[in-house]
């Protein structure tokens, strides 16, 4: 589940980078400014997970039960 849990986390601070987020952070603070911005959205993801997220962890843990991958690591099909 940790592993899922990961994932779903990367994801969302995807989606918030690529919404424009990050440069709202970062406004004109350079090169700094834009290092931390990354860091603390990698942060806001992760609390987004930890409290539920939008559910694609435990979408893609179900799916990994169903089909017998119940130690949550991916095999090849």
């Amino acid at each position: 589940m940790q592993q899922a849990r990961e994932f779903e986390a990367v994801f969302i601070a995807q989606m918030l980078k690529h919404s424009g987020f990050e440069k709202a952070l970062t406004g004109n603070s350079g090169f700094g400014g834009e290092s931390y911005a990354s860091m603390l959205l990698e942060q806001y993801a992760e609390k987004i997970t930890e409290r539920g997220g939008f559910g694609l962890a435990e979408n893609i843990y179900n799916q990994l039960i169903e089909r017998g991958d119940d130690n949550g690591s991916i095999r090849s099909v």
